[in-house]
Order: structure tokens, then sequence, then C-alpha cells
């Protein structure tokens, strides 16, 4: 297999190397203010590589961080609009609780982490003396949903807290290690080369770009045969690429907010857009993008779904692929979208400079139909990563 390669864009490190937080320093020169952009295949590769294993309360952990990383995994793709995080609590190298982010509204990781070691964090306060929580995102310090995460662990008096990469959003950016340090916690941070800062950075970057673009991160996946061409045609839906790509395309729905596709391919197609495979998470929302305003959504199976998913279909009415539409999803706290496209709005949105993210996937089997090779060296987007899924091929393109 050939793995992706991690792109990153130069930035700061998260905490001055060797600096014991403990003593103060400038929260400026913590702040990160141009994280990596590395792709969701970076993820995928990562955690395929390093998955969780159930560890009993008591057991050693060898590597906290690194399982803080994958719960926050966990809860990826399903935590909008808040950004996934994941939380391990420590003493003596033991595990005493973990948690992570489950749901928008929800307790945040650290207290998820702190009930599983059995503190209710309503009473109190207990004492995490000797405690160490390593945590993959600068603990909150402001009141929302849910009240401020470092207060909460200032008060309970842990001994250390490792945090992977800080919050650059204007509520907390590094007010959350300053309510740690003043209250004489050893905050410590992860050096900007760090594997696991890059991995942390990556799982929170579609929260970023919406905050920064006001639009979600935006991954389009396309099928293309060998000759390098999509289907275009009236036949109904022909798979082109094998069980194992379409496997692939199912853990990716599983980890993005929303799936959209065009009004032609939503007629010919008819697809789901649901998440199967027996790979158990929730299924995301569902759009269609269109420029019609009596576009006739009736006959369309993905407004047809079960009971609890009503209300996550929708049709957008869009002109321009990349203007209203994506401009409402972040309203709505979308942080990643999925377009599933066919070669018209492939096109379309490569052209308007919306797609973060280009998903290839090649079939060896050869198929009539449009060219992409064009298309993409005429927009700049550039190959990140090749690798082989099944038979097929998979080309991750940024941009």
């Amino acid at each position: 297999m050939r793995g992706c390669t991690l792109l990153q864009c130069p930035s700061k490190n998260l905490l001055e190397e060797g600096h014991n937080a403990r003593n103060g320093g400038h929260v400026e020169s913590l702040i990160d203010q141009s994280p990596s952009v590395p792709c969701f295949e970076f993820l995928f590769d990562f955690f395929q590589k390093h998955p969780r294993r159930e560890i009993r309360r008591g057991a050693q952990v060898d590597d906290p961080m690194l399982r803080a990383l994958q719960l926050a995994w966990e809860g990826f793709g399903q935590t909008y609009p808040n950004p996934p995080v994941g939380a391990v609590i420590t003493r003596g190298g033991a595990l005493v609780g973990e948690g992570y982010h489950r749901f928008a509204g929800g307790p945040h990781a650290e207290i998820e982490a702190i009930r599983d070691a059995g503190i209710v964090v309503d009473k109190g306060p207990e004492s995490f003396e000797n405690a160490s929580m390593a945590v993959t995102l600068e603990p909150c310090s402001h009141y929302g949903k849910t009240g401020p995460c470092a207060e909460r662990l200032a008060a309970l008096h842990f001994n250390d807290v490792q945090i992977a990469t800080l919050d650059p959003t204007p509520k907390v950016n590094g007010k959350g290690v300053n309510i740690l340090r003043d209250a004489g916690v050893c905050v410590e941070g992860l050096g900007d080369t760090s594997e696991y800062a890059r991995v942390a950075r990556a799982l929170m970057h579609p929260f970023w770009v919406r905050e920064r673009s006001a639009k979600p991160y935006v991954i389009v996946k396309i099928a293309i045969g060998h000759k390098g061409t999509m289907c275009n045609d009236s036949r109904g839906a022909l798979p082109i690429t094998s069980d194992a790509s379409r496997y692939m395309v199912h853990q990716l729905r599983a980890k993005v907010d929303a799936i959209a596709v065009g009004a032609s391919t939503a007629l010919r197609d008819n697809p789901c857009l649901d998440v199967r495979f027996g790979i158990g998470a929730k299924n995301p929302e569902r759009r269609v993008l269109t420029r019609s305003h009596g576009f006739d959504c009736s006959t369309l199976k993905m407004f047809e779904v079960k009971a609890k998913d009503r209300g996550k279909s929708k049709v957008m009415v869009d002109a321009t692929p990349g203007g209203f539409a994506l401009r409402e999803l972040a309203r709505e706290g979308i942080t990643s979208l999925l377009v599933e496209a066919g070669p018209t709005l492939f096109s379309a949105m490569l052209k308007a400079s919306v797609v973060d993210e280009l998903w290839v996937f090649q079939s060896p089997n050869t198929h009539e139909g449009i060219g992409v090779q064009d298309v993409l060296a005429e927009n700049a987007m550039q190959l990140a990563c090749v690798r082989d899924v099944g038979p097929d091929t998979l080309q991750v393109y940024l941009r």
C-alpha cells in the first residue's frame, strides 16, 4: 500500500519546548495560528494503524495521548457544530477514566472522563492530585451549553494536563491554558512536529475551516474507469468500483456531517446516501444541490428514510456551487461535507475553488464516459497520496 504523505503549513510550537507552564509565559506564543492541512485519508490511515483496544480501569496505559486521539476519532463526524475531543486520566500510568465528546450539547470529553472515573462533576470538589489528563484540545474556558472545562479541571487539582493542540477560536484562544496555570496545574504541550499534534490538528481541521471560511470542509468523491472517465448516462446506478471501494466510501460517510449530490445524480441513481455495510454510525445530513426551484424530490429514496432520520434530507437551490448552499450549511453548523458528484457538479465545484479534498476511486475496468484529467489539471488540484483499495486505486488530491 502506498500511504498518504501528511502536508502541513509552518506554525508556532504549541508550548515553548521544555517550558514548565506552571511558571507562566506568554499565551500568544502558544497559539497555533496556521494549523496543518492533512487529508481525511491521513486520519483513516493513522487510525487503521493504531486501532483503539478495550482496557480496564486500573490497567497500565502505555500512551495516554494516543488513546485520547483514538477516543476523539470515535466522535469524529458525530459532534457538529462542535469539534471532536478525547480525554484520558491516568495516575501512576494506570487508567483512571476516559471519555470523548459524543454529541453537541452533551458533556465534553474532560467531563466524560471524570464521570468515567466515578466522580460526579456536580458534587465536589473531589481531588485528582497526582493524576494526569491527556486531552486532544485545549479545555474550554467559556459558558455555553456546558460550563468551562478548564475551571473544573483546576478545581479538581490535577497535577498536570497534556494538550495536543490549542483552540484558536476567540472564545478560548489560550484562556483555558491560563486558567489551569493560575491554579498551579502544570500544562504540557506537544512539539509542533509531533505526529500526535498533527493528528490532533487534522481532527480539528474541518471545524477550523468552517470557523475561518464560513463554509464546511468540502470533500468531493468521484469514481472513474481505467481510462479516467466518469459514467454519465441514464442507465441507472451501475457500480464502477469494487466492494472494497464502496465500503471505504461508507466509512467516509460515517465520518462527515453531511452528504450532497447534484440533481442529475439524485434522479439517475436515486441513492439513499445512508451508512451501510454494518458500520453502525448515525446517518449524516443529506442534501440535493439543484439550480431549479421546481425540483421534485417526491420519488427519491433519501426522503423515505427511517423515522429517526426524518428531517435530515433537504433540497438546496444554488445557482453557483459553492455559493449560498455552502454558506447555509456552515450556518447550520456543518463542519464537513462529502459531495458524491457527477461530472457536471464535479467540474463546477472545482472551477468554483471550493473543494478542499478530492477522492478519486479508479477502477481497472474500462467505462465509457466523460474524462476528468483535464479538469484536474486546469484547477490546480495537487496529488497528495495514492493507495490501493482492493482492485481499485484511490488518489487523493488537495487544493
